[in-house]
């Protein structure tokens, strides 16, 4: 019985364990989606700043 209460606790900290790096995880991924969004904004932003430039 011990080694099976025992057995419990590991697997339920595991699983906590888990859904924490979950969470981070869909965490992170938001934001790099978020940041690759800005980033191309950024991107096209500098690109028409460049033809506006040459085309003075």
């Amino acid at each position: 019985m011990n080694n099976d209460v025992n057995m419990n606790t590991v697997a339920q900290k595991l699983l906590n364990k888990l859904a924490v790096a979950e969470y981070n995880n869909t965490l992170l991924e938001t934001k790099n989606e978020e940041l690759e969004a800005e980033n191309k904004r950024l991107k096209s932003e500098l690109e028409e700043k460049n033809t506006k430039k040459e085309g003075k």
